[in-house]
């Protein structure tokens, strides 16, 4: 019916069993001759016909949720039934109770939800610089139902016309993961401009993981690109491995150890040097872009080769490919990427 359409808003008169009930916070029942004041406002003909017609008896009760009403339910019996009993308003009131509580924790969920973002997104700050010798573009994505994470990337111009590449994850989801991140991100930004060794920036972040408590972990990679040589020097502390791709269609996942994460102990991380030959694409991801659990890694990195077959396309069409075609369908991780492409010296 039209009075009853899902979403439809009515006032609650003053003085009405509506208020009265989300006032009190205490359940009520009303019987057969009292239905009329269940009718919240007028011009409510069809509601108003159904009431008076057909129910016979009902019960009010408050939504209270962690001592808070944030409504009320209305239960009803037709006519020709017996009233509600005693084991009827138990269960009614115990219904409700729960409903309560779920429609709650949807609430919080959302605003932490929400909060998380707003506080991620204000700290990564995911416009990059202009940089010499190489193009930019990064992509961050939240789990579509899931928290948002501790995942980050950046760039930071250096001396020498040097730039410095940073991405990373942050261990767990939400608020507390996104302000490790902020903090991650901010120590990197110090030491980078410190001008400090890729291994020793990643030292000095495995410390600084490890003051934050013993149940925090994070995977980081931190790479140096010189222009003047096309070389990048790449550290990284248990974080997936960046692929080098070219114009001629050949994509190299790069070898080496990864390193032990973030957090675990001051361990020193192996340095590479790489070579970047210009037009070149140089891509880094976390691990939420290959992989989901029961989903096999081997086939999210040949998904992201393939990818990057064709890498002379530009950047943000190259990130939409990887968006929409590598990573999972059922996600259960937030996703960074960041891409580098080396310009002709």
């Amino acid at each position: 019916a039209d009075h009853l359409a899902v979403g439809m808003t009515m006032q609650v008169p003053p003085g009405s069993v509506y208020e009265q009930v989300i006032r009190a916070g205490h359940p009520m029942n009303l019987y057969l001759g009292d239905i009329g004041p269940l009718i919240p406002t007028p011009g409510a003909e069809r509601l108003r016909a159904y009431l008076y017609d057909r129910v016979g008896a009902a019960r009010l009760v408050p939504l209270v949720a962690r001592g808070t009403v944030l409504g009320a339910v209305v239960v009803t019996r037709t006519r020709g039934r017996e009233p509600f009993d005693d084991q009827d308003t138990l269960l009614i009131d115990e219904l409700v109770a729960r409903a309560a509580l779920n429609i709650d924790n949807a609430r919080m969920y959302s605003r932490e939800r929400d909060a998380a973002l707003t506080l991620q997104r204000s700290l990564m700050n995911t416009s990059l610089p202009t940089v010499s010798g190489l193009e930019l573009t990064g992509r961050y994505l939240p789990a579509g139902d899931h928290e948002v994470g501790g995942d980050w990337f950046d760039a930071i111009a250096l001396s020498d016309d040097r730039t410095a590449l940073v991405i990373g994850d942050v261990m767990g989801h939400g608020i507390h993961a996104a302000a490790v991140m902020g903090q991650l991100r901010t120590a990197v930004r110090t030491l980078a401009r410190r001008d400090t060794a890729p291994d020793q920036v990643l030292r000095s972040l495995d410390a600084a993981v490890a003051d934050l408590g013993d149940n925090e972990m994070a995977t980081c990679l931190y790479a140096v690109h010189d222009p003047a040589t096309g070389h990048c020097l790449i550290a990284r502390a248990g974080h997936p491995p960046p692929v080098i791709a070219d114009e001629r269609g050949t994509v190299a996942f790069l070898d080496g150890a990864a390193g032990p994460p973030l957090g675990v102990g001051r361990q020193d991380r192996e340095v590479q040097r790489v070579l970047l030959p210009p037009r070149s694409l140089l891509v880094t991801y976390t691990d939420g872009l290959i992989e989901t659990r029961g989903t096999d890694l081997d086939q999210g990195m040949r998904r992201l080769a393939q990818a990057l077959r064709h890498c002379g396309r530009p950047l943000e069409e190259i990130c939409d490919e990887l968006m929409a075609h590598v990573m999972p369908e059922a996600a259960d991780d937030d996703v960074a990427v960041l891409l580098a492409r080396a310009l002709p010296r």
